[in-house]
């Protein structure tokens, strides 16, 4: 039987061409405004800081910059940490649950337009995974997110599984909602003007927040732990 070669959108060339693509357009926009303004990367990063932290049009920028992530394959975690760095814990949370979740949804979308046709008994590998979250789209997706498995992967992958949007949406809404708190939790326990004002790593490490970076570690290790629970019950149930 024929193998499906597109399988995996991740492979297809339009996406690694429109990421290529949009990395020189970004780089490019970088270099031009730095040399034109005649600045150094501290006072452009500083800046760009200053700019995305206390402008509306910062937000809006920052949101859309998450949504459209896939298209650059940017990891979403990066981002979340950023959030807090830049926005605070509660601010942060809000626009990194709003940004995750289109993002997650585009790249649901990448996948199902480039994924084909779904066969799940010609692929050994992900073909019994496939089988399982069209059945069980919501559990199998909020296992796969509390279990910290790479983001645009399971995006990608339910996407090529044509598996209900909805279902995956709630999921998806839910069941990051321990991560994105983790992520911006861990960014929020950096101080901004410390990171700018920053001459050596230990100037950096001196301006964290140690009982915000120990929050964000216990609740890592907490959600890590109910999600291999879950898994482990919801198997045995199924047994």
């Amino acid at each position: 039987m024929k193998e499906n070669t597109n399988s995996n959108p991740l492979n297809s060339i339009y996406i690694k061409i429109t990421a290529v693509v949009a990395w020189l357009i970004l780089a490019s926009i970088f270099f031009w405004y730095k040399t034109t303004n005649d600045l150094s990367y501290l006072e452009l990063l500083s800046q760009g800081a200053e700019y995305f932290a206390d402008s509306v049009s910062g937000v809006i920028l920052f949101l859309l910059a998450y949504a459209i992530r896939p298209f650059i394959l940017f990891p979403a975690s990066i981002l979340s940490v950023l959030a807090g760095v830049l926005y605070g814990p509660v601010l942060g949370i809000v626009y990194t649950v709003l940004g995750s979740n289109a993002s997650a949804s585009i790249a649901y979308g990448i996948g199902r337009f480039f994924g084909g046709e779904s066969h799940p008994e010609e692929t050994k590998t992900i073909g019994p995974w496939i089988e399982k979250a069209q059945k069980e789209t919501f559990i199998t997706v909020m296992i796969m997110r509390l279990i910290y498995l790479p983001y645009d992967l399971v995006n990608y992958l339910s996407g090529i599984a044509k598996i209900k949007w909805v279902p995956f949406a709630v999921a998806t809404i839910l069941a990051t909602l321990p991560g994105t708190v983790t992520f911006v939790l861990l960014g929020s326990s950096l101080s901004l003007s410390d990171l700018m004002e920053a001459e050596s790593l230990s100037d950096i490490a001196s301006g964290i927040n140690p009982w915000t970076l120990a929050a964000s570690f216990a609740l890592f290790i907490v959600s890590f732990g109910f999600a291999k629970w879950y898994k482990s019950r919801n198997e045995h149930q199924g047994a």
